[in-house]
Order: C-alpha cells, then sequence, then structure tokens
C-alpha cells in the first residue's frame, strides 16, 4: 500500500518484494544496507529532494519475506505478536535478527520462547534449534529433556520429531547427570521505540515531504508521507494525492489551512513519539483544524489532554471556544466539565481576561453562560452591582428615581437627559453598587 512512498525495496526469491523506509530502518536496524550475509546485489538511484532510493537483492536461504515482515513490524512497534507465530517462526526472526544486526529482537524471542519450553513443545523446539544452529536454544532444550527424563522418553512421536541422532545425545546428557537449575528469566531488553521514533522526529533523516504555511519567511517542516499515512483513511490519502515536483531536486509539498507551524510541530511530536511541548491555544488550532477533520482518534485524545491541563488568563477563552464546537458534540470530559472549569476561571479572573475575542467568537451560548455564572457569582455573594468609577462618563448615564415611588417615570427620563447634558444638574440617582448584605 505505502510503496509509493518506501525508498528502499527488498526483493526476495521469485521476485517478491518487500517496501520500507529508511527513515526508519537506519535508526531501527542501522546495519541492513551492509549485511553481508543478506545482501546479494545492491542498486541506488537517486530520488526526489535528493534522496536515495535503495534496492536490495536478497541472498537465496538467507531470511525469508515472511520472517523479513516479522524483523520490520518490530521494527515499527517494538513488538512482536507470538501468539500468531510458532516455535520454528520465532526462531528465524532470531537468525534473522542475527543477519541484519538487531540484538534486542533476537534476545526479545530467545526469552519468550525458554519461557513458553514444556513437554508439549520441546521436542520441534529441539529439532529446530538444532537444524538452525541456534546451540544456546539447543543445550536449553537438552538440559530441560534431562530434567523431564521420565516424559519424553515416553513419547514415542516426539523421538521420531528429533530423530536419531539427537536421541543420542540426549541419551550421553542423561549419563553424564547433573543438576540442572530452574529457568529464571532475564530482565527483557529495554524497548526503545519510542526513543527512536524521537530521534528520527528530531533528525529528520530521508524526509520525503514539506508543509507550508501562512505567511512570509515562515519556514517550511519536513516530514515522512508514510509516517502521516498510516494515521487514519483521511490523511492517507491527502499524502497520496500530493504532486510530485517536476523537479527532481525538490519535495512535494503541502498547506494544511489554518494550522500554524507551531500546531504542525505539535501534531509531528504526539505521532512520532506521543509526548509533545506545544501550548493549549496551538492544540486547540489543532483540533478544530486537523485532528478531527482527518479523524486522528489517538491524537485528538492527547490534544484534549493538553487543553485540560491548567488555564491562564491568555488560554481560557480560546479553550471555552472549543468546547462550544460541534466536533465536540457527545464528548462530555469537554462540552461539560471542562466548559464549567473554564466559564469558573473566567468569571474568577474576569479582570485580568482579555475579553475582546468574544466578538469575533459568534458565540451568543458562550456570551450567554459566562454572564449567567457572574451573574449567579454575585448572587451568592449577594453583590447587587458596581458602580462606575467617579467622574466618568458612565456615572452621568445613571437613571434617577422618584423619591416617592422609587420607579422612574416618563418625566424622570426626561430629566436623566437633561442631565447627562448638563452634570450639574443635582438630584438622587439609581446607581449601581457593590452592597454585601451584612447578616
Amino acid at each position: 500500500m505505502y510503496s509509493k512512498f518506501s525508498d528502499l525495496t527488498l526483493v526476495f526469491d521469485g521476485g517478491r518484494e518487500l517496501y520500507t523506509f529508511q527513515a526508519i530502518t537506519s535508526i531501527r536496524i542501522p546495519n541492513l544496507p551492509k549485511a553481508e550475509r543478506l545482501i546479494k546485489k545492491k542498486k541506488e538511484r537517486k530520488g526526489a529532494g535528493g534522496n536515495v532510493q535503495l534496492t536490495i537483492e536478497v541472498l537465496e536461504n538467507s531470511v525469508s519475506y515472511e520472517t523479513m515482515q516479522q524483523v520490520l513490524d518490530w521494527a515499527y512497534t517494538g513488538k512482536i505478536n507470538f501468539l500468531k507465530l510458532n516455535v520454528a517462526d520465532i526462531m528465524r526472526i532470531i537468525v534473522a535478527s542475527e543477519v541484519v544486526g538487531t540484538p534486542a529482537l533476537a534476545q526479545l524471542c530467545e526469552i519468550h520462547l525458554k519461557s513458553e519450553l514444556g513437554t508439549h513443545n520441546i521436542f520441534p523446539f529441539l529439532k529446530h534449534a538444532d537444524e538452525m544452529h541456534l546451540d544456546d536454544l539447543k543445550v536449553f532444550a537438552i538440559e530441560f529433556s534431562v530434567a523431564n527424563w521420565s516424559v519424553v522418553m515416553t513419547n514415542k512421536e516426539g523421538l521420531n520429531i528429533i530423530g536419531i541422532d539427537l536421541f543420542q545425545e540426549l541419551t550421553l546428557a542423561m549419563q553424564r547427570g547433573g543438576d540442572v537449575p530452574a529457568y529464571v528469566p532475564p530482565d527483557m531488553p529495554p524497548n526503545t521505540v519510542v526513543d527512536d521514533f524521537r530521534r528520527i522526529y528530531e533528525d529528520m533523516p530521508f524526509h520525503d515531504a514539506l508543509a507550508t504555511f501562512e505567511g512570509e519567511n515562515v519556514p517550511k517542516v519536513p516530514f515522512h508521507r508514510a509516517i502521516l499515512a498510516a494515521c487514519s483513511d483521511k490523511l492517507s490519502a491527502k499524502m497520496f494525492s500530493l504532486k510530485e515536483p517536476s523537479s527532481k531536486s525538490k519535495l512535494p509539498s503541502v498547506r494544511f489551512e489554518n494550522v500554524s507551524p507551531d500546531a504542525f510541530y505539535g501534531f509531528l511530536q504526539l505521532l512520532y513519539y506521543g509526548e509533545s511541548n506545544m501550548d493549549a491555544i496551538a492544540a486547540c488550532t489543532l483540533l478544530e483544524h486537523f485532528v478531527v477533520p482527518y479523524g486522528l482518534v489517538v491524537i485528538r485524545d492527547k490534544c484534549e489532554e493538553i487543553i485540560s491541563g491548567p488555564l491562564s488568563t491568555t488560554t481560557v477563552l480560546p479553550i471555552l471556544r472549543i468546547t462550544y464546537l460541534k466536533l465536540n458534540d457527545g464528548r462530555t470530559n469537554i462540552t461539560d466539565t471542562l466548559r464549567h472549569r473554564c466559564l469558573s476561571y473566567a468569571v474568577k479572573h474576569y479582570s485580568d481576561i482579555d475579553i475582546e475575542p468574544l466578538r469575533t467568537f459568534g458565540m451568543p451560548e458562550l456570551t450567554f453562560d459566562l454572564l449567567s455564572m457572574f451573574h449567579e457569582r454575585c448572587m451568592q455573594n449577594k453583590i447587587r452591582g458596581i458602580d462606575p468609577p467617579p467622574n466618568s462618563s458612565d456615572a452621568a448615564l445613571d437613571l434617577p428615581i422618584d423619591d416617592a415611588s422609587g420607579a422612574s417615570s416618563s418625566s424622570a427620563a426626561a430629566a436623566a437627559k437633561r442631565k447627562v447634558r448638563n452634570p450639574k444638574h443635582s438630584k438622587k440617582v439609581l446607581r449601581f453598587s457593590v452592597a454585601v448584605d451584612e447578616e
């Protein structure tokens, strides 16, 4: 599927081809291009942007197509799905690991095999270890057989599997005797896949595309199309739609509208190694204009974690706006919990917040909810209102009230207009005042 983005092709017997990516193999399997026990012939040609396209013809009987698939899956994920593999499959991965130079993968497989060894699989284990010249595993299997001699020697089908030569080796080992210590599995080798993909992000080796942004002198951001294409069907379609430039010296480019460089860098960090130092405003931009439109489920969860962190007077309104967008319908962690936090914070720090962005939001419900909570807090704190500053123009707009009834009349309203024109006119006026009732 991703052969279009591949810059490393492995060719096996019969012409079968495996497509992979030097950006990943250069970090995860660095010895692959120089593995003498693997390579029959190697060919290089120039690709887009000056990148080298590499084709390796694999030696017969070195590593099979299926086994190399498993090695590459480990390079991409740091894992092996042992449930789908038998003893022989796993041992072939060990052999391949020795060929291409991935000792951590070999150790992972060896620990699994030794931990799962039992009377149910001792015979194929011993046979394949002998055939593949995996001496450490063979010795381990012989010691296991000696320790479980009565069961092993009564299994005629199993003895037929290993043949006469291995049977004789078992007999000699039994005659030598000696105690066999119980197997204590060592610690698993560290899984470095996250750190390795962090290196891929930081170094961007063999990048094959550029993201561009609005504005002058804004630097382009390099990335790997295959890694982005693996995120979702929509983003995959976007990557496949990029046109190759006419000049081999240039790379294809793409502009993601309304996405800033900081937001795109944050996305790449989350994608490549699962962490990001982007701020909440960039995360809001990413959610609205990139993550949700392209259906990036895991990245969305991580962006929501970022905007659900500590609030500030500069981030609270952009985050609050996100909670009212239709794209968050049904996500109560955003539309209920985070929205309430933002409203509460905005009311508490109201005088420190720049409310000018509310003009551009076009969200009457948000504005009403903000005023409603402000009103509720005033009621809770028994605050009737707030006086305008003395001698301000607002103070002159306070309405007069009738001394007898406390209700304003048409004549009082007319007098109020005259007062605006003539502030010296003196009469009792109605003004908002901070008045906390004493219990």
